[in-house]
Formats: C-alpha cells, sequence, structure tokens
C-alpha cells in the first residue's frame, strides 16, 4: 500500500478513472452501430447483391430502419436475425 498521501490520492484517481470508462464503454456497447446498405453487403456472409437485401427488405424478411429516407440496418439486430437462420 502507499505510505505516502499523494501516492494514495492517485492510485484512487486511476481506480476511479477505470471505473468511468468500464461504464463508459458499456454504455456504447448497448448503442445500435448502425450500417448502411453497402456496409451490410460487405458484412453479410457471401456478400449478397444490393437487389437481394432490397428484396429481402420489400418482404420484410431482413431488420431494417429508414432514416432520412435512406435504409439503415442494427448490426445486433441483423446479427440476431443471421443466427435464427441457422
Amino acid at each position: 500500500m502507499a505510505t505516502n498521501p499523494f501516492e494514495e490520492i492517485a492510485l484512487k484517481l486511476d481506480s476511479i478513472e477505470r471505473a468511468i470508462q468500464n461504464f463508459s464503454n458499456s454504455e456504447k456497447e448497448n448503442e445500435p452501430q448502425w450500417m448502411t446498405l453497402e456496409q451490410l453487403v460487405q458484412y453479410l456472409p457471401g456478400n449478397p447483391a444490393k437487389s437481394t437485401i432490397y428484396a429481402k427488405v420489400s418482404k420484410g424478411e431482413i431488420p431494417f430502419t429508414k432514416y432520412a429516407k435512406r435504409l439503415v440496418f442494427d448490426k445486433a439486430e441483423i446479427d440476431n436475425w443471421i443466427k435464427s437462420k441457422k
């Protein structure tokens, strides 16, 4: 254990900083990670064509959100969708 009061303060500050960083990281994990159509094509196994994705969107077969007239895809929802297809 540190005997110098300044060392003790520095250790406590380091501990607090780590706790804040861990909390901040866990908050970020809960936020949606949005992908564009192009990113989704690269992410999906087999890199399907954009037309294939559009067809799945129009049939409601793939989770998506429309934002500012564009299709966006939540990575966590896509991961769950992929797992459900196995």
